[in-house]
């Protein structure tokens, strides 16, 4: 079987012969075929190599048809169900039993969740998600959290709410945020002071109130100091408030959603206001609606 095949015109030779033909004669495959009908354009071995990846191709191509056929043709319901709770069974026995498997699977949903966090397409379809489900009454939120708890711990993938698990995601998500790529830091979340101090806030409830403050004639910083607290479980974290107002001689934390969270936000507040000796606003949602900030719906006014 021959390797290489001969051009008919400088008598090279090569594997192929499409790209030398236009590049060292300047004619196209049809004007050389027809000034030299008999003439290869592909040596043998070549040839026969293409055609077994042809074949390999179009055999995947039937298996891949094949296979979707039985997913989703007559009876596949029940083959599909029982695939699922065979890999369920699996994933569950696994989870229990190897160590290794689970720190792979906390390292691998810290990379998608951070992965994500960093598309700003997929940031503002979580918001929207967010708000909608905010928008239902407390008691579906407070019941749909609860089976989703259920869910979680039944299914074996609890790992979510695990110390270490928190830890690194906080980690990555510290990093993502500060490099400005995650969370809720996006360009119209920037702000150049009055002084030139340029700023980039976590949210947009915060930029509207860092506006409102300037139109009040108020100076602030933004994020002043952080404290170290122990949570009533005993675990050391940190907090920075949002804003403190010189004016005012007041911090001030700006708040969203946080019904699910009340007692821990009161409860870090508290432990600044001790700290400091400084009281604290919480300015949470329908504070922020009151001074004229924000919609009934949430949305920032003239954003």
């Amino acid at each position: 079987m021959n390797e290489k095949v001969k051009c008919s015109i400088c008598s090279a030779e090569l594997k192929e012969l499409f790209g030398h033909v236009k590049r060292k004669h300047g004619m196209t495959i049809e004007e050389y075929q027809t000034k030299f009908p008999d003439a290869l354009l592909v040596s043998e071995a070549t040839q026969a190599k293409r055609d077994k990846v042809l074949k390999s191709e179009e055999r995947l191509a039937r298996l891949q048809q094949n296979s979707i056929q039985r997913w989703t043709g007559e009876g596949s319901e029940f083959q599909r169900a029982e695939a699922s709770e065979r890999a369920s069974v699996r994933n569950k026995e696994r989870w229990a039993n190897d160590p290794a498997y689970r720190e792979h699977m906390i390292r691998k949903m810290s990379v998608a969740m951070t992965k994500q966090m960093s598309d700003p397409k997929r940031r503002d379809k979580n918001r929207q998600s967010s708000r909608k489900a905010w928008d239902k009454p407390e008691e579906q939120i407070v019941a749909r959290r609860q089976k989703f708890l259920e869910t979680t711990t039944a299914a074996g993938i609890a790992y979510i709410r695990s110390k270490e698990a928190r830890e690194l995601m906080s980690k990555k998500m510290r990093k993502l945020m500060n490099e400005g790529k995650a969370g809720r830091i996006r360009n119209d979340n920037k702000h150049t002071k009055p002084d030139g101090t340029e700023l980039t806030f976590k949210s947009r409830w915060e930029r509207a109130y860092a506006l409102y403050l300037e139109s009040q004639g108020f100076d602030y910083e933004y994020e002043p100091i952080t404290i170290k607290y122990t949570d009533e479980q005993g675990v050391t974290r940190r907090y920075t408030p949002d804003f403190f107002v010189s004016q005012l001689d007041k911090y001030v934390e700006v708040k969203g959603f946080y019904k699910d969270r009340m007692k821990e936000v009161l409860y870090k507040i508290q432990r600044l206001e001790e700290e400091t000796g400084k009281e604290c606003i919480l300015a949470d949602r329908a504070y922020l609606t009151s001074i004229g900030l924000l919609t009934p719906s949430g949305s920032v006014r003239g954003k």
